[in-house]
Order: structure tokens, then sequence, then C-alpha cells
């Protein structure tokens, strides 16, 4: 039986500096080399780097938003490119760190939520949740489901983001940098929904942050990426308290 588990394999991605009038490629950046990690189910791992490191690359990577130069991403022993689309939804979910760019502006909230309830039943023939359970779920009060994604606050709006990709219940969930616009408070309840979907539902989440010290609260492993590759990993504790990498200490002495 193949074991369950989200696996990046070797994943390479270089992009190129187009210069000139005919904006000829000229100069490759790779942003990410050979790139390897683990996601099993139940789990909550970070993926911890400063901006440019490659994070958001991975992330759209393993969203299918990209396709890897090299390398592969496997879902549950299964390379990701041969599901179709909508059914890949039902796999990995994703959110961003500015959640209006994946609500509709023109659609009120409920609207929005209602269209991935309704996708995730044809896809797969039952709903997991209606729309009145992902709204206590995700503290949606009438008002914010009768509103514009215009209309709501950031961290209402960031809310309304994981509950439209919750919707589809996804086994992975990928969280790229989703507290670092919000105030401190909005922060800690946003993470707190995540613990608690972790923990009822064993929903594996890839948590991607620029802040070890966040990453600390809500992983049971870390993988530190620097420059494209990966640094150093292993469980909380021990990339916390005794990081083996010159820049990940830096990033520990940078936040405290």
């Amino acid at each position: 039986m193949t074991e369950k588990m989200l696996e990046v394999k070797n994943v390479s991605k270089v992009y190129f500096v187009e210069k000139g009038i005919f904006l000829k490629k000229v100069q490759p950046k790779h942003v990410l080399k050979n790139v390897s990690l683990k996601l099993c189910p139940g789990e909550i791992v970070a993926l911890v780097g400063e901006s440019g490191s490659g994070k958001s690359t991975l992330a759209k990577i393993i969203a299918k938003l990209e396709k890897p130069d090299s390398g592969e991403v496997i879902i549950d022993g299964i390379n990701a490119q041969n599901f179709p689309s909508r059914v890949y939804g039902t796999k990995v979910g994703i959110v961003f760190q500015n959640p209006l760019t994946s609500l509709n502006p023109k659609l009120k909230v409920k609207t929005i939520l209602n269209e991935v309830i309704a996708l995730r039943k044809k896809i797969s023939g039952d709903v997991l949740f209606d729309l009145k359970t992902i709204a206590e779920i995700f503290s949606l009060d009438e008002k914010v489901l009768n509103a514009f994604p215009s209309q709501i606050s950031g961290g209402q709006a960031q809310r309304v983001a994981i509950a439209r990709s919750y919707a589809m219940f996804p086994n992975y969930l990928i969280l790229d940098e989703v507290t670092s616009s919000l105030d401190v408070s909005t922060s800690a309840k946003i993470v707190k929904i995540f613990q608690n979907l972790n923990r009822e539902f064993k929903t594996a989440m890839l948590f991607i942050t620029h802040d070890l010290i966040l990453a600390g609260l809500i992983a049971n492993k870390i993988f530190v990426l620097k420059d494209g590759e990966i640094v150093e990993e292993g469980d909380t504790f021990k990339v916390l308290n005794f990081p083996q990498n010159n820049y990940t200490q830096y990033l520990k002495e940078a936040i405290i």
C-alpha cells in the first residue's frame, strides 16, 4: 500500500533575467535547487526563509500553478502532474499572503464559498462542509457572508480565503505567508484556526513564513530555505534550540 504523503523530490526552478529591447534571456537565476521535503497526514511543517529565498515559488509548484524545471511533486504516490486540475483541488489547497488575489471582487462572500462547495460535490459526490459549517469554523457572521471582499477587513478576508480553500477539504494545505500582513491579535486567531483544523481533521499543512519563532509555535518540523536550497531541517525543538546552520542562527537572532 502506498504511504500517504506529499513529497517534493529534488525540485529545481530557474528564471531568466531579460535584457535589451528584444528581451533576450541572458542571465539565469536559480530560484530553487534540488529541494526535497515530505509532509505527512496530521503534520504541520514549516518552511522558513527570507524574502527571495524561493518559498513562494515552491508553493506555486506544489499547487501546480508553475512547473518545476526538474524534480517532481508526488501526492500519495502519484505525480502531481497526473491529476486533473479540478481533482487536484481536493488533494492540495493553497492560501496566499494577499487574500484579495484569490477572491472574486464581484461576488459576495457566501457566493464565493457556495461555488466551491458545489464544485466539491460535483467532483466527489459528497459535501463535507456546508456553508453554515464553514461559517462556524472560520467565524464568518452574516454580515461578512453578505459582503463583497472589498467591504471586509484584512483578517476577515484571510479567513474567507482559507475557508474557500478548505471548502474543498484538501488533504494538504499550503499556507504562503498567510499571517505576515496581519496584526498580532489577528495572526494569533488565524494560527488557532489552523491548529484546530489540524487537530480535528488531521489536515496536513505546509506553513510558509519568514518568522522562525512563529514557525516554532505551530510546526512539528522546520525546513530552512536559503537562496533556493534547504540548509537545515529537523524537529522544531532541535532547530530552534540547537541550530546547526549559521543562517538559521541569523534568523533566530533577527527576531529575538
